[in-house]
């Protein structure tokens, strides 16, 4: 299936469906950005070939 023929999408913000496992401090060690940075700017700010 592609996403084109997607017709229903399920947007748990509550934590109802699942339970989030996003480990902030690991993705920026990983991707080296400092703690005072937003990670979305952070990552938005990069060259596109990165």
């Amino acid at each position: 299936m592609s996403l084109a023929e997607v017709r229903h999408w399920v947007f748990d913000m509550d934590g109802t469906l699942t339970i989030a496992v996003h480990d902030f401090a690991a993705i920026r060690v990983a991707l080296a950005i400092p703690a005072e940075d937003d990670i979305l700017t952070h990552l938005a700010a990069l060259p596109a070939d990165e």
